[in-house]
């Protein structure tokens, strides 16, 4: 099942020049996870404006500069960037979970050849005890 987001006010609220710093934050740090943005700033500030419209085009939210929503965290913007956010997370946690398995597996294999070269060892070790050495050089 899908996981929501842990930052969902960001998601309901339109931001602008002059809201709240950690809803700025909390988008900024989305956009710089999803790489639209470097670096957060808690201002809403032309780098952030530029990641929002990069974003918009991307997703077909707006079309050019000079619509009435562009550069704007507005309802289309933010829908559509919690839905890809969301996808993201999945996606990630997918990803997280494959290397765990991939790395317990490997482990296993380890201790399974670590095992195998004991057993190997311990049977040269009988070898030479009831038949001398077996592999003279």
């Amino acid at each position: 099942s899908p996981k929501e987001p842990k930052v969902l006010e960001v998601f309901d609220v339109s931001l602008w020049k002059w809201s709240d710093t950690d809803l700025i934050t909390q988008m900024q740090d989305i956009y710089k996870e999803l790489w639209y943005l470097e670096n957060t700033s808690w201002k809403y500030d032309n780098e952030t404006v530029s990641a929002v419209y990069d974003f918009q085009i991307e997703y077909e939210i707006v079309s050019s500069e000079y619509e009435q929503w562009a550069w704007s965290y507005g309802p289309k913007t933010r829908g559509k960037l919690k839905g890809i956010y969301v996808s993201y997370l999945e996606e990630k946690e997918k990803q997280e979970e494959q290397a765990k398995e991939e790395k317990e597996k490997a482990e296993e294999q380890k201790k399974d050849e670590e095992k195998q070269n004991e057993t190997s060892k311990f049977k040269k070790g009988l070898n030479w005890f009831f038949f001398g050495d077996t592999n003279p050089q």
